[in-house]
């Protein structure tokens, strides 16, 4: 990374990224979370994503999204999951169990700090550091997404490239600067992943990346 902390004299100017009204919007969530809602800022020294606010520094509610089922797929559930000696990768039930996939729209434009390419990075004074680093920086990155915010107040989010599905981009609102229903209620559409439809579902979209659910026959047999 280009820096532990943001320049003190930067000069710059974030560059920006309009998603568009109506925009879909994929969140792979637990059952019993409303697939709209924003999370609460984090305690130190509690676990959470890359880009969170946090009670003492930048106490923002956040919404992390992907525009892409299967990138929604791959940012939860095959983090960590490695391929075996067949190169195949097998998820466990129990992963999906109780998740939901929910496919939103948004019902507004939205202007977002863009950190998807080397120019978005180096705006700024970043590389792909800040969007790839793993979960023992995230109190760096989240200070980086802080220091974003101030340096633009027009910013209602952030997007970049997914680590787990790349190519692919992923994003995180600002539950301080979009209205409440920026998300539309309810979800346009919702898969359950804990039941037979839903895995079939997911083992279609993740079939190209060498991903199945394990079946539920195998699950039962196993306790």
């Amino acid at each position: 990374m280009p820096g532990t902390v943001p320049p003190p004299r930067y000069a710059g100017q974030p560059n920006r990224s309009l998603l568009p009204e109506g925009t879909p919007l994929w969140r792979v969530h637990h059952r019993a979370v409303r697939a709209d809602r924003f999370t609460r800022p984090r305690a130190p020294g509690r676990g959470g994503g890359r880009f969170d606010g946090t009670v003492l520094t930048d106490p923002y509610r956040f919404y992390y999204a992907s525009l892409d089922a299967s990138t929604a797929l791959a940012e939860v559930l095959l983090r960590g999951l490695p391929f075996g000696a067949d190169g195949l990768r097998t998820l466990p039930t129990e992963s999906v169990a109780e998740r939901l996939a929910s496919r939103l729209r948004t019902t507004l434009p939205l202007t977002l700090i863009s950190l998807v390419t080397g120019p978005d990075l180096a705006a700024v004074a970043q590389d792909d550091w800040l969007v790839r680093a793993e979960p023992h920086d995230y109190p760096r990155t989240r200070r980086w997404a802080h220091w974003m915010r101030a340096q633009a107040p027009w910013a209602q989010g952030l997007l970049w490239s997914s680590k787990r599905d790349a190519g692919k981009r992923v994003l995180m609102l600002f539950g301080d600067r979009v209205p409440g229903t920026v998300l539309g209620d309810p979800p346009a559409g919702v898969v359950d992943l804990g039941g037979p439809a839903g895995r079939e579902w997911a083992n279609t979209v993740l079939a190209p990346y060498r991903t199945s659910v394990a079946p539920a026959s195998l699950a039962a047999s196993a306790r």
